[in-house]
């Protein structure tokens, strides 16, 4: 990625839905996600896809995929 550039990964329940579940914007080519930003959504079978914006306004995506978020065991 050059500078300028940003990924939008973003989950939905259906592709047709209108909401995100989650949409998350990183300026750097590694998705990260904490605790915070899935801890509000349920366990589920969920559809993603992450979308490239260059500095120079060319779009590409990739997607859709099967974004599969578990429950968790261990709370602290």
């Amino acid at each position: 990625m050059r500078d300028g550039d940003r990924l939008i990964f973003s989950v939905k329940k259906s592709v047709d839905d209108n909401g995100y579940v989650l949409q998350k914007e990183f300026n750097s080519n590694r998705i990260i996600l904490m605790h915070n930003d899935t801890n509000h959504i349920e366990p589920g079978i969920y559809i993603y896809d992450i979308q490239l914006v260059t500095s120079i306004g060319m779009v590409q995506t990739i997607g859709p995929g099967k974004y599969i978020l578990k429950a968790d065991v261990t709370r602290e």
